[in-house]
């Protein structure tokens, strides 16, 4: 799982404004794309300012379906 750890201080994790979701079993992968919690995050969660970003989504790389982040992340942090 090493791939999935970014380099210090580049994760938007770090900055608050990225998180990872669990299922109540605290697993992340279980079900993915296909689980009833991923259905509602990926409809529910832009309401509340985060989405679940293009690379991650199904398809990308890597996809990450527990990966949700700050929709608005770009407008107040520059590189």
């Amino acid at each position: 799982m090493g791939y999935y750890a970014a380099t210090p201080g580049t994760s938007k994790h770090g900055w608050g404004v990225a998180f990872d979701w669990h299922d109540k079993k605290g697993n992340r992968q279980k079900k993915g794309f296909d689980s009833d919690e991923y259905k509602w995050m990926f409809e529910n969660a832009p309401k509340y300012g985060f989405h679940n970003p293009k690379w991650a989504q199904k398809g990308g790389r890597p996809a990450e379906a527990w990966h949700f982040e700050w929709i608005e992340f770009s407008n107040i942090i520059k590189r």
